[in-house]
């Protein structure tokens, strides 16, 4: 069984520990969900691995907002309890959640990028999570998937880069992105290969190709090539990935 190596518990509960163990962990889970995962092209089975290879059970409910009025994306149960869901009819209600389930809100979501990011990242939580001092780790669209390079967080705030880097690694694998970039490279660029800044349309074809591929959302993708240093900050920057609207986003 996998295990996360090197890593440190805060105060708080929280993990703390580098990327690459999270990076590591991640590829042997996969390995051990399917032998020969970084063998082909396919996207990820989000919901059978968390569910089969995790343990977790996964619910789809539509989340109430938070008090602040901030919609849910998807949660964690950090202990037995209850949790605020609207019914079909509009109907507030409370239903029972136990210490590990994440509750996955669809409609919240969007699309089915952001859907399997967030289980991902929720898969996180309710991993290594479950020592936080809370009821729940809440996803919302503030605090997953924003990738932000900085190293000054809370150890809370560590927690949830941790979860971003999770769910990006099985979603989006070094492995698998490289092999797929390389492909698909060529026929969009031509025999020279070289991405520049001024070539922006047919960077985005590049990337709404692999993210087809791996079936998360492009914006997603364009941030995992830059991580990768398979484009360079430059063409990243031209890309204007808050304003995009094609693919999955």
């Amino acid at each position: 069984m996998a295990k996360l190596e090197n890593a440190k518990v805060s105060p708080s509960g929280a993990i703390v520990v580098k990327d690459i163990e999270i990076e590591k962990l991640v590829n042997a889970q996969l390995r051990e969900f399917d032998k020969s995962f970084f063998d082909n092209s396919k996207a990820l089975d989000a919901e059978t691995f968390v569910e089969l290879q995790l343990g977790k059970n996964v619910r789809y409910w539509r989340l109430a907002p938070l008090e602040n009025g901030q919609q849910l994306l998807g949660t964690t149960a950090i202990t037995d309890g209850k949790i605020r869901v609207i019914d079909e009819d509009g109907t507030i209600r409370e239903k029972v959640v136990h210490k590990g389930d994440i509750v996955i809100d669809q409609k919240a979501c969007k699309t089915e990028g952001r859907s399997r990011f967030t289980l991902l990242h929720e898969a996180w939580h309710a991993q290594f999570s479950l020592g936080v001092k809370s009821s729940f780790r809440h996803s919302t669209s503030a605090n997953v998937g924003t990738f932000q390079r900085t190293t000054r967080r809370t150890s809370l705030e560590w927690d949830e880069h941790h979860a971003d880097v999770y769910a990006e690694n099985a979603l989006m694998s070094k492995t698998k992105v490289k092999k797929l970039f390389h492909e698909h490279c060529e026929e969009i660029f031509g025999s020279n290969r070289k991405i520049v800044a001024s070539k922006r349309s047919r960077t985005w074809a590049l990337i709404c190709e692999i993210a087809r591929n791996l079936n998360v959302s492009a914006t997603a993708l364009a941030y995992r090539l830059r991580s990768l240093k398979l484009i360079s900050d430059k063409v990243f920057q031209s890309l204007e990935v808050n304003k995009f609207k094609g693919g999955n986003k």
